[in-house]
């Protein structure tokens, strides 16, 4: 369980307008909190981007995680999704400014961009689209409260 505290997330190149390339994938933009999350043998740990422990602010999250086998590190973001399924990060904020869980407080989802350690390999050297392929087959039926963020491949500016 100590793999978070080494790892950063991956995050997302910078540019100035949108651009379509036959070698990059796209991702949509959820506003949330970016988490890691350290999943092995059932235990869970969360950690924001700048290595905080959330693992006590969204108890689903790590309830849904747990049941995963193996030892997995996911890159994520933790949003509050409205009916739509849009992100509402004040809601998300007013929630986790308590750095716990209050009853009643709205639910979280778990965004899964990256898998960063795959059975206890740690496979960020790996390509993109090979990372995003066994992400896809681990969540292939994800818990509920936890989606595998799939993406766009060449049309940027669509």
């Amino acid at each position: 369980m100590n793999e978070l505290a080494r790892l950063r997330p991956m995050l997302p190149s910078d540019c100035r307008k949108p651009f379509s390339d036959p070698d990059w994938g796209y991702e949509l933009k959820y506003d949330g909190y970016r988490l890691l999350a350290d999943v092995d043998q059932g235990k869970v740990e969360l950690r924001t981007k700048s290595g905080a422990d959330a693992t006590k602010w969204f108890p689903e999250t790590v309830r849904a995680l747990s049941g995963l086998p193996g030892q997995q590190v996911f890159d994520g973001e933790v949003c509050v999704l409205d009916e739509y399924g849009r992100p509402d990060f004040v809601s998300l904020h007013r929630r986790a400014l308590s750095r716990r869980y209050v009853p009643g407080a709205p639910v979280v989802a778990y965004i899964v961009f990256d898998l960063l350690i795959a059975d206890g390999d740690d496979v960020m050297g790996q390509p993109f689209v090979e990372r995003k392929r066994r992400l896809t087959e681990l969540l292939k039926q994800p818990p509920d409260g936890v989606l595998a963020l799939s993406y766009i491949e060449t049309e940027g500016e669509w």
